[in-house]
């Protein structure tokens, strides 16, 4: 679980994938059947029903139960989506290949919260010349 302060001093919260992981966390999925064909699934999920809706009532019982100040807590919003892993768990960050003038970014391996700001701005350095672009080894 997670959660991120906003500057409105409400309080983002998240957890777990909706719909639920094929497997066991960071495991590929076994079989004919690929995460990249599963995602066409996603179309049909609505997190107002079902095991979407079951996962979302289980974090708003969580967040609930965390604190007697968030036992009354209005929640305003519900979302749901698969988590991009990447091989080797490095996010993706690199220039475009046929721009310099743009830098692609994503794959932040359920760390999107957090890492998303972090890189974005290291990004923005690195478009003001002012960082150099990370130097891990990159997928081909």
């Amino acid at each position: 679980m997670w959660g991120r302060l906003l500057e409105s001093n409400g309080v983002i919260f998240g957890s777990g994938l909706v719909p639920a992981p094929i497997s066991l966390p960071f495991r590929v999925p076994t079989g004919a059947r690929s995460l990249k064909n599963g995602a066409h699934d996603l179309h049909f999920y609505d997190v107002r029903r079902g095991e979407a809706a079951d996962r979302l009532l289980w974090l708003e019982t969580r967040v609930r139960h965390l604190h007697p100040a968030l036992a009354s807590v209005r929640i305003t919003h519900r979302w749901g989506g698969p988590i991009l892993l990447t091989e080797k768990m490095r996010p993706i960050f690199r220039q475009h290949p046929r721009s310099k003038q743009v830098i692609v970014l994503g794959g932040y391996n359920g760390h999107g919260v957090a890492l998303s700001v972090y890189l974005g701005k290291w990004a923005a350095e690195a478009l003001l010349a002012r960082r150099p672009l990370p130097r891990w080894p990159l997928p081909s």
